[in-house]
């Protein structure tokens, strides 16, 4: 019984070894690459904060330009309304609106006329931010290609792992 714990021990203490000794070497193993690619992971750690960055801008620039859309898609719809509503009293009083009406066909025409002022502005807007975004996300674009390469270069960390051989010349017996 006590040579069977006395090897257990033995078995033990030598795992023990062995996990140690290659824990050093892999400790050493990895910090040789980390210090082999410094460079290189530093310029990708400045990527990547930059990337984050420019990331929220450009989603912050689109809400900007779909808010645009959508104020201005509103708009059109009481635009066409309005237009509608002008064009069917033109064409009901060819030769003049009635004085009884007038009041209402001209404040119509000046709502119409305040909410084509008001989309042009917006349009203005939206194509003066349009083409800072779209500026925007091709330097994104080519920043992302930038890390990926410098990713590729970096490559994947490696490790040396025990493999474990069975006595006899390596050869599995049955």
């Amino acid at each position: 019984m006590k040579q069977l714990f006395s090897r257990l021990i033995r078995g033990i203490v030598s795992l023990a070894g062995i996990i140690v000794v290659y824990g050093v070497i892999n400790l050493v193993f990895v910090g040789g690459q980390k210090l082999w690619h410094h460079s290189d992971h530093a310029k990708f750690d400045l990527l990547k904060a930059q990337l984050e960055s420019e990331k929220l801008a450009i989603s912050n620039a689109e809400a900007r330009l779909q808010g645009f859309e959508d104020e201005m898609t509103r708009m059109e719809a009481q635009i066409e309304s309005l237009e509608s509503r002008i064009e069917s009293t033109d064409r009901r009083y060819p030769s003049g609106v009635p004085s009884e009406i007038y009041a209402s066909y001209n404040g119509s025409v000046s709502q119409y006329n305040e909410l084509v002022d008001q989309h042009n502005s917006l349009l203005q807007n939206y194509n003066t931010l349009y083409p800072v975004y779209a500026a925007r996300v091709d330097a994104y674009n080519e920043k992302v290609k930038k890390a990926n390469i410098i990713s590729k270069n970096i490559g994947g960390t490696w490790i040396i792992v025990p493999i474990p051989v069975p006595r006899g010349g390596g050869r599995l017996s049955r």
